[in-house]
């Protein structure tokens, strides 16, 4: 048991030498180097994934309040998925103009 952890530790240890001989470069898939850029794209992709689901969601709520029949549980649910969806919007959106805030006051413009 002892050979066998010893050859384990001694074999991770010994690994990464051979792993470094190779130049590994990676790519920056946002094509930025400023924080502010990359923090911005970050956002603005959040923001258009939520203003496609985000409809699709309160259509969903609206679909499960008109199904609910006289299942009141049912018309709760709808309108709790409506609600959250409304405030998981508001806040992508002051997410949004927050980056927009920092990045004006990060530049001296605010």
């Amino acid at each position: 048991m002892k050979k066998i952890l010893f050859a384990l530790i001694s074999g991770m240890l010994i690994l990464p030498i051979f792993v470094s001989a190779y130049n590994i470069t990676f790519n920056n898939p946002l094509n930025s180097d400023m924080l502010t850029v990359t923090i911005d794209k970050i956002v603005g992709l959040i923001f258009n994934i939520s203003l496609g689901l985000g409809p699709l969601l309160i259509i969903i709520g609206a679909v499960v309040i008109s199904t609910a029949g006289q299942n009141p549980e049912q018309a709760a649910t709808g309108k709790r998925i409506i609600i959250y969806t409304l405030i998981g919007l508001a806040i992508v959106f002051l997410a949004k103009a927050l980056v927009y805030i920092v990045i004006n006051l990060l530049r001296g413009l605010g």
